[in-house]
């Protein structure tokens, strides 16, 4: 009789306990589906090194040292990270349609390949996708080794306040993630594959306004160059840079070319304007000399052929499987 009842307990009890792990996975999916965030990405190792610490890459305020930066380069919606690398490796990328640019703004390309603390070149990226920031960390360790300054905040998705979103990251890796973005077009998009995480957000404003803006002057920070490519958040991140000082020449930005959504992506939630035309109308009104503005898509090197400085391989985004822990092998240092 006691055998029994311990049976039925026992038997209850795992049940029970089997039950509680069913709602509990069945929880988990459901909340995996609706956004997943980072720490869980990097923890379960889906797409990315499960040895990372995402704390690594939330934050790039500790590692930005921008004494010595005369000539800066921010790289708003960095991707794979390639128009840093042009800035700094400008011959290996002789099709790219900003290099003009980035010679006016920084210079020869024989000097841009000296140490930044020769050159005064330095260059700040800014992406969203989780899964790249173990690349963009890879560019900034071999640049680190060359003197070369390139410090990236990733994955922190650029907006006009600091917090979380969910970002919609575009599940293909043969077309390099291009289309990942704060607005959900899961639905409106047919054919696109969008996976949802949390990630935070840096409200960019504040950090030039901080960080860019309080260094500028001769013999400091004397020329700003931008590219912005943020797939739609241009339309939270610039109505807020207009209300500081971040559109005003000598300032914050002096140019920046950027690349409109408003024709192909929704608004964001929340945006204050919602259009290019607004933004601009708005611009063109501030009290100071407004940023010049550009727009201009440069996507020749969606793929990056050049390997890193001391690399033994190239690296393709949809061969390479980077988002596994094989990336290690195929992009190490030698």
């Amino acid at each position: 009789m006691v055998f029994r009842i311990v049976f039925v307990f026992v038997f209850l009890t795992v049940s029970s306990h089997g039950l509680r792990m069913q709602e509990e996975d069945a929880n988990i999916n459901d909340s995996m589906q609706k956004a997943v965030p980072i720490d869980m990405l990097v923890n379960q190792g889906i797409h990315m090194s499960p040895n990372v610490n995402p704390q690594l890459f939330k934050l790039g305020l500790d590692r930005m040292n921008l004494t010595g930066c005369r000539k800066l380069f921010l790289d708003i919606g960095s991707n794979i990270g390639t128009h840093v690398r042009q800035v700094f490796e400008a011959d290996k990328y002789p099709k790219s349609i900003l290099r003009k640019s980035f010679t006016q703004w920084f210079g020869d390309e024989e000097l841009r390949k000296q140490p930044s603390d020769i050159s005064g070149v330095c260059a700040v990226g800014f992406e969203a996708n989780p899964r790249i920031a173990l690349h963009l960390k890879d560019i900034e360790e071999a640049y680190s080794k060359n003197g070369w300054k390139a410090f990236f905040f990733a994955p922190q998705a650029v907006s006009d306040k600091n917090g979380e979103v969910t970002f919609y990251m575009n599940d293909e890796p043969q077309n390099s993630d291009v289309g990942s973005s704060i607005v959900d077009r899961r639905k409106s998009t047919h054919g696109r594959k969008f996976e949802p995480v949390t990630i935070r957000t840096l409200n960019l404003a504040e950090l030039i306004e901080t960080e860019i803006a309080s260094k500028r002057g001769a013999g400091r920070i004397e020329k700003v160059f931008a590219k912005m490519d943020i797939e739609g958040s241009e339309f939270l991140v610039l109505p807020k840079m207009l209300q500081g000082k971040g559109m005003c020449k000598g300032i914050g930005i002096d140019a920046m070319v950027i690349e409109w959504h408003d024709h192909r992506i929704p608004a964001p939630k929340g945006c204050r304007l919602c259009s290019r035309q607004s933004v601009l109308e708005e611009l063109h009104q501030l009290p100071c000399h407004a940023t010049e503005t550009f727009e201009i898509d440069d996507e020749v090197y969606i793929h990056d052929p050049v390997p890193l400085p001391n690399a033994q391989k190239s690296f393709s985004l949809p061969f390479a499987d980077f988002f596994k822990e094989e990336r290690v092998m195929i992009h190490a240092m030698s």
